[in-house]
Formats: structure tokens, C-alpha cells, sequence
């Protein structure tokens, strides 16, 4: 009867963590953004708006921010932003400091944007990692080739239960499988600590779906 007790206290202990902790990190990590791009104007328009309930002035900060970008997306996609924001570029990257963090904030964002087709997912694959016999799973961020010719994958790593720290490696084509998962999929089986996952992983080597005019060393 104990025993019973103590496993359903803790089966449901568990299930009760499984909804809690992703929920708590879902609020850090939106309070984290709003206070650090909307939050910035919340109380300037409390200021300027007068007395005002605090969820207003939250959602006015949130729709300025959000028209702010969308103006600023706006004005950079004609030929004058494009000539202005090359210009800010080069002032920036002429200021020592300022030019790094510029430049890996940017290489960071661009990396984790779509490219190509807007509607084509982050690829996933597995890899032996860190060791030979063990696997790891991991998101395809761009492909280099390297001055032998050989072409290979450039694959984020991350880490539990913080994904945005991780390890970027570089994986040789012929190393590599396509697992068939969305990357959805991939990070609800991180995160969950391998728990949330599927029976089986349909794998497909990434060196046979090559596009033509890639060479690579047999």
C-alpha cells in the first residue's frame, strides 16, 4: 500500500513538473524580451499617456515596438534604406568594439532566420557525437566546404535544458543522417530529456540527396 502510494506521489509529481517548468521558462523567456525591446517604452508612455492601468500601458508598448520594426523592415526594404542602413554599416564597422558585437549579433540573427524558401524547416540530422557509437541530434545551420573540396554540414548542438547554449560542429556529409524529424519534434525530444520521442527514427543519409554539382571525396 506504501509502495503504491509513494509511486503514484511521485508519478504525479513528475507529470505536474512536465507542465509547470516549460510553462515557468515560456514567462521568463517572454518578461526577459518585453523588458529588454517593449518594456524599454512602457514607462515613457505612462508618462505621457497619464494615469493609465498597467496591462494598457503594456500592450500600447507592445503594438509601438512591433509598428516600430514593422516601420523600420518597411523603409530598409526600398532603395533608400538599403543605401541607409549600408551606410550605418560602414560607420559601425569602422568602430573597433562596436564592430564585433555588431557583427555576431547579426551573423547570430541571420543564422536563425529562414532563408531560401520562407517555408522550408530548419533541417535536422544525427551524427556520431561525442564519441563513436553515440549518437546526437542536431540542427543543420549552413554548409561550408573546406579547400580539400570536401563539403560539410554546420550543425548546432544543443545543450538541456538551456537550448540556446550549445556546440557548433562540423560534420562530413557522409557522417550524416537526415532523421525525419521536424524541428519541433527534435526540440520536444531534447527538452523532455529524451522522453517525449518516437519509437523509431527513419534515417536517410545525407550524402546520397547531394544536389548536383556537389562533389565529394569517395
Amino acid at each position: 500500500m506504501w509502495l503504491r502510494f509513494r509511486q503514484d506521489m511521485r508519478r504525479r509529481i513528475v507529470s505536474g513538473l512536465l507542465v509547470i517548468v516549460p510553462l515557468g521558462i515560456t514567462v521568463f523567456a517572454l518578461g526577459f524580451l518585453y523588458n529588454l525591446t517593449a518594456g524599454k517604452l512602457s514607462p515613457h508612455i505612462q508618462r505621457w499617456g497619464g494615469p493609465m492601468p498597467p496591462y494598457v500601458a503594456v500592450a500600447i508598448s507592445a503594438i509601438a515596438f512591433l509598428a516600430g520594426v514593422y516601420g523600420v523592415g518597411f523603409v530598409a526594404n526600398f532603395v533608400v534604406g538599403r543605401r541607409l542602413l549600408a551606410l550605418t554599416e560602414m560607420i559601425i564597422q569602422r568602430i573597433p568594439v562596436v564592430k564585433t558585437v555588431y557583427v555576431a549579433s547579426k551573423q547570430v540573427v541571420e543564422g536563425l532566420a529562414p532563408s531560401g524558401d520562407m517555408a522550408k524547416p530548419r533541417e535536422v540530422v544525427l551524427f556520431e557525437y561525442p564519441v563513436p557509437g553515440m549518437k546526437a541530434i542536431g540542427f543543420v545551420t549552413g554548409r561550408i566546404r573546406l579547400p580539400d573540396g570536401d563539403e560539410y554540414l554546420k550543425v548546432f548542438v544543443p545543450t538541456v535544458p538551456n537550448m540556446s547554449v550549445g556546440f557548433v560542429q562540423m560534420v562530413a556529409l557522409r557522417d550524416a543522417y537526415y532523421c525525419k524529424l521536424t524541428p519541433e519534434e527534435a526540440i520536444k525530444f531534447i527538452v523532455s530529456l529524451g522522453i517525449i520521442a518516437p519509437r523509431s527514427l527513419t534515417l536517410k543519409p545525407v550524402a546520397r540527396t547531394m544536389p548536383e554539382g556537389h562533389s565529394r571525396r569517395q
